[in-house]
């Protein structure tokens, strides 16, 4: 499959009462971030969990089976580590512990990337190894990803991951799904978005995040304003690195009914994605 460089849609998986949606999203999807992925102990036994169960629970019998068909049909799979509840200490402190199972994870259920949400404190030595221990194990088309906040990437120093700095990374990830939400960004504007290509980001290097409803977080903004700040970007920067969802199953369409094909279909528009699609 040929590297994404720009104009991608990528929308993240939590809660998976929808999920039944996805094949009619495939066309417009680049990539969906099944999420979340912690670590933990089950007695002395260490384990990796999606949510709050292990993935090999029976429960995720469909899932598996829709994230594969979604694979035959061009979409990658990246598995998000970390988030709002954590994953970074546990995996630092007994890393020779959980590396080799979040790797035999990535492997088994035939991961094409993973995407590093990290929302806690974690040393620049530590994420430098994680990503290089990563790239020595899987192949050159495995990807690795980072969702920071907007305000991370623009002052130089994430407020949720005690201060890291990814311009240090930015030539080891290969795009940044970017949260202009929350109170820490906006893609009300084309502002905070070029504040962070005046940082030295490359515009295709950087996905502009959004929730898809208003019940998904603080910080929304009407799916129609994000098409237009998109289309806007697009039109500056020649193409840019795309558009992020969070979440799929509540998604809000331009016309600010739920319904998760209509967004997909909207940020494909949006980012032109798709060579038919045109600007609305």
């Amino acid at each position: 499959m040929p590297t994404p460089t720009s104009n991608r849609v990528v929308v993240y998986l939590q809660d998976q009462s929808q999920n039944g949606l996805l094949p009619q999203c495939y066309q417009n999807l680049t990539a969906i971030n099944l999420s979340s992925f912690h670590f933990g102990f089950d007695g002395p036994t260490p384990y990796i969990h999606l949510n709050n169960n292990v993935p090999s629970d029976p429960m995720f019998h469909t899932l598996w089976t829709n994230m594969a068909s979604a694979q035959q049909n061009g979409v990658l799979l990246f598995a998000m580590l970390g988030g709002a509840g954590g994953a970074y200490t546990e995996l630092f402190q007994n890393y020779s512990t959980f590396y080799p199972i979040l790797k035999q994870m990535l492997i088994t259920y035939r991961f094409d990337g993973v995407d590093l949400d990290i929302e806690e404190f974690v040393s620049p030595a530590d994420l430098q190894m994680l990503i290089s221990d990563l790239r020595r194990d899987f192949p050159s088309n495995f990807y690795i990803t980072a969702a920071p906040v907007a305000m991370a990437l623009k002052t130089g120093s994430d407020p949720l991951a005690g201060g890291l700095n990814w311009s240090h990374f930015k030539q080891n990830i290969d795009w940044f799904n970017v949260q202009f939400y929350s109170g820490y960004g906006s893609l009300s504007s084309t502002s905070d978005f070029n504040e962070i290509v005046a940082q030295g980001y490359p515009a295709n290097q950087i996905l502009g995040g959004a929730l898809t409803n208003p019940s998904n977080g603080g910080g929304y903004v009407n799916i129609s304003q994000v098409m237009y700040t998109l289309q806007a970007l697009e039109t500056q920067y020649g193409s840019i690195g795309g558009a992020m969802g969070w979440e799929f199953f509540n998604a809000n369409n331009s016309g600010e009914q739920q319904d998760p094909v209509g967004w997909a279909q909207d940020m494909a528009t949006a980012v032109r994605k798709n060579p038919s699609s045109s600007p609305a």
